[in-house]
């Protein structure tokens, strides 16, 4: 019988396999919603590994908090490395096509672009700084970030703070575009540290005003995206100065993660937990979804086949409901992050959701393999936004949050000889 360690470990597997796999190939060295997912889910698995044994952690975790989740995990991995590989055999003749037309979107362009739309960096700074003023001059004083937190999450916006708040999202997405754009830039020719590290800074004040880490991973994917895509379209080489920083970059912000974690939390807290604990965040997802398998067995509820999923900003879930009312009395379980296995197992149950992210993983990384060349700015938006979605996928609800982007890149569409020339 295969216990939680054994699936975990085949799950390790197929996602490394396949990971290693794409990395020998040049073309598919790439951040593509193939090398992100099986890099998410390989980490995932290692994490919720060293958990059941005591690694990280102790005491260990009791591995029935994973016992229903971890062979689907499984499974959804095997599902979605199918489809990855079917999007590539699809898209294999039309991309040497393309490979052999390609024109190169022109470095005055992209200068252009990013000189042009700087003040969308500019203006997330300056929300940034009027949302700490708000939480300031609402608590008069802050003795250390945990205690900034919690105010942060359960101040209550109203008047002009609940439109800077609202604000604050949108341009938070258009800020992400431009760092996709900067990274593509740069991957042309090269990584201007110091560039990237304003870009990052200005873009991150929003997230850091509410005391988040989030703010860490939304911003140096987008960049690595664009870098990766840029470097692999132009031909140009990853020579050692560029290895240098972008390893620097990578490792200031893993350590400032676990940092910013930490800080968070209370002295006891930080007594009894090191420096790899906060990363378990990226298990409560999983963990979660363990809790909605055992408590709605398949079969069990009438499916709502895309309601929880895909419509979920226009018609309400009555699962999602159902199982936020049941955790109601816990405010820990009512805040902790959801996975986006739950609204998939919502809408199709526990085989059609594993079937549905294999499909969706294979439209994201078509999508993406048919972008690959494309020679135009909103192009190069759209395929970083899709290359880096399911990242979040152990955490969020990757359709619900992708949603507003996708929304803003049709605009951009709409308006693109206008805005882009």
């Amino acid at each position: 019988m295969m216990t939680t360690f054994d699936w975990l470990f085949l799950s390790v597997t197929v996602n490394s396999v396949y990971l290693f796999v794409c990395l020998r190939q040049k073309s598919k060295r790439l951040i593509l919603p193939s090398t992100i997912t099986c890099f998410t889910w390989m980490v995932v698995s290692i994490l919720m590994i060293t958990q059941i044994e005591g690694i990280i952690q102790q005491p260990a975790l009791n591995p029935s908090k994973f016992k229903s989740v971890a062979p689907m995990i499984f499974w959804m991995s095997v599902l979605s490395v199918i489809g990855f590989v079917l999007a590539h055999i699809a898209t294999e003749q039309k991309l040497e096509i393309s490979k052999n037309n390609f024109k190169e979107i022109s470095i005055s362009k992209l200068d252009y672009v990013l000189a042009h739309y700087k003040w969308v960096l500019y203006l997330c700074f300056i929300i940034g700084l009027l949302m700490f003023y708000f939480f300031y001059s609402v608590s008069g004083s802050i003795d250390n970030l945990s205690e900034y937190r919690m105010l942060a999450l359960n101040t209550k916006r109203t008047g002009w703070m609940a439109w800077v708040q609202r604000l604050s999202g949108h341009i938070g997405i258009l800020g992400s575009f431009y760092l996709i754009v900067l990274g593509y830039r740069h991957g042309i020719t090269e990584i201007n540290f110091r560039q990237v590290v304003v870009a990052i800074a200005l873009f991150s004040s929003i997230n850091m005003s509410i005391g988040g880490r989030l703010w860490i991973v939304q911003a140096i994917l987008p960049y690595m995206a664009g870098y990766f895509w840029g470097l692999n379209v132009s031909g140009s080489k990853f020579d050692w100065n560029n290895i240098k920083k972008m390893t620097l970059l990578a490792v200031i912000m893993i350590v400032l993660f676990s940092i910013l974690g930490n800080l968070r939390s209370d002295e006891e807290y930080r007594k009894k937990h090191n420096f790899f604990t906060k990363f378990l965040y990226y298990t409560d997802g999983p963990r979660m979804t363990n809790m909605v398998l055992e408590r709605y067995p398949d079969e069990t509820f009438d499916l709502e086949y895309g309601c929880s999923n895909f419509l979920s900003q226009w018609v309400e879930s009555p699962m999602k409901q159902r199982f936020q009312d049941s955790i109601s009395h816990d405010i820990g379980l009512s805040v902790t992050v959801r996975s986006t296995i739950p609204p998939l197992y919502y809408d199709f149950g526990y085989i059609g959701a594993i079937i549905a992210w294999g499909i969706i993983c294979f439209i994201l990384e078509l999508s993406c393999m048919n972008l690959m060349y494309t020679d135009n700015v909103v192009g190069v938006i759209l395929f970083g936004t899709l290359s880096i979605i399911n990242f979040q996928s152990p955490v969020f609800e990757v359709i619900q949050i992708a949603m507003p982007s996708l929304e803003w890149i049709l605009i951009l569409f709409i308006f693109r000889k206008g805005l882009f020339g």
